[in-house]
């Protein structure tokens, strides 16, 4: 008998501001239960809706922009520098397999204070 799960991503809109650092936790279910993310790589790619590659964040290497710690992981990464919305999306591997668990927009929004 197989296992049936549900693979539809989650999606999550981001809001930031223009010249914030990127420092976001996120926690991951799967079929209303915890799911382990240890020994799976997490891999972020953020696009213009031109297809414009801004950035690609990955769990892997020396010094990941995502980590994970058991059911829940971060991203860090150096701020937008532009008051734009972009699309992204996260994959998760786990040997051959690939899914994407979450995607949406990222809405850098107008950094009224500055230095």
């Amino acid at each position: 008998m197989s296992a049936i799960y549900n693979v539809q991503p989650a999606v999550v809109d981001i809001k930031i501001t223009k010249g914030d650092t990127f420092d976001m936790s996120f926690s991951v279910d799967l079929n209303a239960a915890t799911y382990t993310l240890t020994g799976k790589q997490l891999d972020m790619e953020v696009k213009k809706f031109d297809g414009t590659v801004v950035k690609t964040l990955s769990s892997a290497g020396d010094t990941p922009a995502i980590t994970i710690s058991e059911d829940t992981f971060n991203i860090k990464t150096s701020a937008f520098t532009d008051q734009e919305t972009l699309k992204y999306d996260i994959q998760l591997t786990s040997g051959t397999d690939v899914f994407t668990i979450m995607k949406g927009k990222i809405i850098v929004e107008e950094d009224i204070t500055t230095a």
